[in-house]
């Protein structure tokens, strides 16, 4: 079998290293393995420049330093894998930049939706990045973003016409692409699609402990960025293990601690006083209510990896609608106190310094609120942490703080069981705005907080351990070095000189575990859509509610 790894930004060492991992693996196995970089093909910006902090108008001399690292990183990885090694600037010529250009000059802010190439819809696709950067939730444009998404769309333009020729060369039967969701990778899946060959979605763990050590698989044509775990959770959710549910407790504690990049709230303190800050009377049920940030949302839906019902909901319009909906049900109930916390990415915070669309529209409409509603605000400093075990029920829309209030036996009511990405059955959901009001009713009397618990332990570790396959994780050079000017001298010197010694060390670590090995071999081989159809886990491993609990409180 010929499998072709799309691998256009070996720059970034933690995601390309277990791909590569995937790669050897599969090469051991007796496939024939073609390893595609980029080559230098995308000069004025790329993926890997943005994950570096590098704009588009940085000077050429720190791009090109970039695409050097690139471009040593992708030898370094092809050669560990003994594959053919293929760059993609290689199959691009100046007259494809040229013919790109003149494309571009075809399309305006009222048409670039509908620009489709080589029967790929190349319009929508390279929208991903700068809706996500611009943190969008409509179509329109400003002149800055429209030049910047220009680059984007070069960019998968040059992309694909040099997959195409590198495809009809090779015609491989499988092709593994690390994030195809992005603009230059996601033209490329597409076209593979079109053409035949299984497109596999590689990214790693949603779980914040093993992001680096373990990897989610699934066919990029058949799911695209919904969960398959949501179709097969009513099959597995009982095969989960005692060392399932200690890899959850690992998740849970980088929540806590709010170190990793994907962790938006505070880290948890301990100690706070809901009722005192907000003014809350001790006889008044606490309702809190979740917004989502909503460009990520809609960033998938416009590139076709979510359907339109898991963005677009007949109950409520969208957020704003609902929230307002949610503000009149509390302010006839004068036993209730609604909390309505901001998503704290609509702002400027540690990993962007833009601030959303939508939070523009939220300070309108969170303006002149009744006596027993409050706005959770992120310069406010709470963690949500410090308030799951506060409040008596969490409203949300989608957010994934629904599973994290479960972990803490909070009631969770989410307004349409098809917007969130977990299941319907472990909360409170509806068709209908009267099925929300009612489950808001059902929620506030819920007395089986434990079962809550329970449930979310389930879901997080059916995603975080059937969902995934373990690998080594990439080996961090003078991570723990103490802040001193000698010593952070001698580590800038150490990898400089022995940066390449390291990855060479690296690339050569066995794949993880031998179990999950197996696992991958037998998806590959049985061209399985999903990890969810090779569970490992025997009748006799998996815990019972009842030894589940005692894990949890151990």
């Amino acid at each position: 079998m010929k499998v072709l790894f799309f691998s256009l930004n070996a720059a970034i060492w933690v995601h390309s290293l277990p791909e590569s991992r995937l790669a050897r693996q599969l090469s051991n196995d007796g496939h024939e393995i073609i390893y595609v970089s980029c080559g230098e093909s995308f000069p004025v910006h790329c993926t890997s420049m943005n994950a570096l902090g590098v704009n588009s108008d940085a000077p050429i001399d720190v791009k090109k330093k970039i695409c050097r690292c690139c471009t040593k990183n992708a030898r370094i990885l092809a050669q560990s894998i003994s594959s053919r090694h293929v760059q993609l600037s290689v199959f691009i010529n100046p007259s494809d930049h040229a013919l790109a250009d003149d494309l571009i000059e075809t399309i305006s802010q009222e048409n670039y939706l509908d620009f489709n190439y080589l029967g790929v819809p190349v319009g929508r696709i390279a929208t991903y990045e700068p809706y996500l950067k611009y943190k969008k939730m409509s179509t329109r444009l400003s002149e800055s973003q429209w030049q910047d998404y220009c680059v984007h769309l070069k960019n998968c333009i040059i992309s694909l016409i040099g997959f195409t020729r590198i495809y009809q060369t090779e015609e491989p039967d499988k092709v593994f692409i690390y994030s195809p969701q992005y603009g230059a990778n996601g033209v490329c899946a597409e076209y593979a699609i079109n053409a035949g060959s299984m497109v596999y979605f590689v990214e790693g763990s949603s779980s914040n402990s093993e992001r680096y050590s373990a990897l989610r698989i699934w066919d990029w044509a058949e799911y695209r960025l919904v969960n398959p775990a949501l179709k097969y959770w009513d099959h597995v959710k009982q095969s989960i293990t005692k060392e399932d549910v200690i890899r959850v407790k690992g998740h849970i504690n980088e929540l806590y601690e709010g170190n990793s990049f994907a962790v938006f709230s505070q880290p948890r303190q301990g100690g706070f006083l809901l009722r005192d800050y907000f003014k809350i009377p001790k006889s008044a049920k606490v309702l809190l209510a979740c917004l989502s940030s909503f460009d990520e949302a809609y960033s998938a839906y416009v590139i076709g990896g979510f359907p339109e019902r898991k963005v677009k909901s007949p109950v409520f319009k969208d957020q704003f609608e609902w929230i307002q909906r949610t503000i009149q049900f509390s302010r006839d109930r004068p036993n209730f106190f609604l909390i309505i916390r901001v998503h704290p990415r609509d702002y400027p915070n540690k990993r962007e310094n833009i601030q959303s669309e939508q939070a523009t529209v939220w300070e309108k409409t969170l303006s002149n609120l009744p006596s027993n509603v409050a706005v959770n605000a992120p310069e406010q400093g709470i963690s949500i942490y410090d308030l799951f075990d506060q409040v008596d029920v969490v409203l949300t829309g989608w957010s994934a703080t629904g599973v994290e209030a479960l972990l803490h036996g909070v009631p969770v009511v989410t307004y349409d069981q098809f917007l969130p990405s977990y299941p319907k059955d472990i909360h409170f959901s509806g068709l209908t705005e009267n099925d929300y009001y009612i489950n808001i009713e059902k929620a506030i009397s819920f007395k089986d907080r434990q079962n809550n618990i329970l449930n979310a332990y389930r879901w997080l570790a059916t995603n975080f351990s059937i969902g995934t396959l373990r690998i080594t994780p990439p080996v961090e050079i003078g991570g723990h070095w103490p802040n001193l000017i000698l010593l952070r001298l001698m580590k800038r010197l150490i990898n400089k000189i022995f940066n390449r010694i390291f990855k060479w060390i690296d690339v050569k670590r066995s794949f993880g575990c031998y179990v999950d090995q197996r696992r991958f071999t037998q998806f590959v081989i049985e061209n399985k859509s999903s990890l969810f159809e090779v569970v490992s886990s025997s009748s006799l491993d998996c815990v019972d509610n009842t030894e589940l609990k005692k894990l949890i409180e151990s």
